[in-house]
C-alpha cells in the first residue's frame, strides 16, 4: 500500500506554480517545524525563515479564535493582513492548517488558487488530489 505524504503533495503543488519562495502558515507546531521547508527545498523552493515567536503565537491565536468552526469576513481580513505582512510578491502561501482555507470558501477543493492578489496552496486539497490521482492510476 503506497504512503502519500502531505509534505510531498504540497511541495509538488507548490512547484507546479513556478514560484521560488513560500510562506508556511499553520499551528505553532507546523510553523516551528521544518517539514514543509525541507520538502519544498527539494523542489528548489525556499520557505520563509522561522517567524518570531510572537508572530507564530498570533497565527495560533487567530486559528483558535477566528477559524475554529468557520471563518468570518473579519477572520479573512486578519489572515490576509498577516499574509501581506510576511509574504513578498510572488510568494506561495501555504495554508498548512485545515482551518485556514475556510477563509476562501470558493476554493476549499483547490490545491492551488489565487485570491486577493495572493497565491495560495491548500495542503489538504493537494493531499486529497494526490490520493485521487493515485487511486485512478
Amino acid at each position: 500500500m503506497p504512503i502519500l505524504s502531505i509534505f510531498d503533495a504540497t511541495a509538488e503543488a507548490t512547484a507546479s506554480t513556478g514560484v521560488s519562495n513560500a510562506l508556511v502558515l499553520g499551528t505553532t507546531v507546523t510553523m516551528q517545524a521544518t517539514n514543509y521547508a525541507d520538502r519544498l527545498a527539494a523542489e528548489g523552493i525556499t520557505a520563509n525563515a522561522r517567524l518570531p515567536d510572537p508572530e507564530i503565537s498570533e497565527m495560533q491565536a487567530m486559528i483558535d479564535s477566528e477559524f475554529y468552526g468557520g471563518a468570518s469576513d473579519a477572520a479573512r481580513a486578519r489572515l490576509l493582513a498577516f499574509c501581506n505582512k510576511h509574504a513578498r510578491p510572488g510568494t506561495a502561501i501555504l495554508l498548512a492548517c485545515t482551518e485556514l482555507p475556510l477563509a476562501f470558501p470558493k476554493h476549499l477543493d483547490d490545491p492551488v488558487f489565487e485570491a486577493d492578489g495572493n497565491l495560495f496552496i491548500n495542503p489538504s486539497a493537494a493531499h486529497v488530489a494526490a490520493a485521487l490521482k493515485l487511486a485512478l492510476e
